[in-house]
């Protein structure tokens, strides 16, 4: 019974994927140069975020005591 919900729910989601790229998403947002700008200063902190995260798990006592 699950099969042909399923079935009908991807077909939907097919069609509809279909008529809203061709009638409402017909041009592409524009973006500026300041949220790239904003992004790439973001993401020069994301190594340092992820060496204090990796720091903490690794030095956390309950994950390797057992």
């Amino acid at each position: 019974m699950l099969y042909p919900i399923a079935l009908v729910a991807f077909i939907v989601l097919w069609v509809l994927d279909r008529l809203l790229i061709a009638y409402y998403y017909q041009k592409p947002p524009t973006y500026s140069t300041e949220s790239t700008q904003a992004t790439l200063r973001i993401m020069w902190y994301m190594p340092i975020f992820s060496l204090l995260i990796a720091f903490w798990m690794l030095g956390n006592e309950q994950m390797f005591n057992n």
